[in-house]
């Protein structure tokens, strides 16, 4: 199964993303767009387990879930990706899937406003997951798909570039490097051209993504979380145990960074 070069969906900051699937994509369900109010097709089989993990997805994303279901939601399917065997998908479900966790960790902090569900994981392990699969992965569009491909890089290329995010300017001379690439190369030597291309372009790629997606979570959005847990709203805990914190959080703490004093929190 690859990637759907040709059927795209709006991401984060009007992006357009390629779709994966029956069911990989925002707004994209039962192998269609879907417009609001519309109900999506649960009854096409997924193409391969990470399409199954993408169904499974879709269902939790019910009207009456609330922000704080659709992040376990998330969560979730995180854990699902980095549990799939080594072999369960093509290079472009690699691809996709190392994308789609780091989607989700955005989507928990940025859409959901729930960064606390991110203590559920090992969120520098998970990270780094997503970037071994993303630099494993690899991008092999139908000849139908080609143009299509790189008209793709080359939009979203500009789009970054117009962006005011640190990571857009970096992530746009990546995409557009790559689209020149790919644009110059005769028809015959597409193919080897992108595989050799994108091999630098994924790992740079992931690169950026990894130290740009920490950084938000571990530090813009968690500040709440972190003035929570330093201030008066535990001191309750120091009461309850006096002799040591509860595990659970200790370890949220530590992934924090935030400092202890003897058995609990200062």
């Amino acid at each position: 199964m690859s990637i759907n070069w040709l059927i795209l969906t709006p991401g984060p900051e009007s992006l357009l993303l390629p779709t994966y699937g029956y069911y990989g994509g925002p707004g994209y369900s039962g192998g269609a767009l879907i417009g609001a109010g519309e109900v999506p097709d649960p009854t096409l089989q997924p193409q391969d387990p990470l399409d199954a993990l993408f169904r499974q997805h879709d269902a939790a994303y019910t009207p009456t879930a609330t922000q704080g279901e659709l992040a376990q939601a998330d969560i979730l399917l995180i854990e699902n990706i980095l549990a799939l065997p080594e072999e369960a998908v093509t290079g472009e479900g690699d691809l996709y899937a190392g994308a789609a966790v780091l989607a989700m960790i955005y989507q928990i902090v940025e859409r959901h406003d729930q960064p606390q569900v991110l203590a559920q994981i090992d969120l520098r392990d998970t990270i780094r997951g997503a970037v071994d699969l993303i630099e494993q992965g690899s991008v092999e569009p139908d000849p139908q798909e080609i143009a299509g491909f790189v008209t793709w890089l080359t939009t979203t290329g500009n789009a970054l570039a117009q962006s005011d995010s640190p990571l857009g300017d970096a992530l746009s001379e990546e995409f557009l490097d790559l689209a020149a690439s790919l644009a110059a190369a005769p028809p015959a030597e597409f193919q080897n051209v992108l595989t050799d291309e994108a091999l630098d372009f994924l790992e740079d790629l992931g690169s950026h993504l990894e130290d740009a997606v920490e950084t938000m979570a571990t530090t813009a959005k968690l500040d709440d979380l972190r003035d929570l847990l330093d201030g008066d709203a535990f001191d309750w805990a120091a009461v309850l145990v006096p002799d040591s914190p509860p595990p659970s959080l200790a370890a949220l703490a530590d992934r924090l960074d935030l400092p202890w004093k003897g058995d609990f929190l200062i």
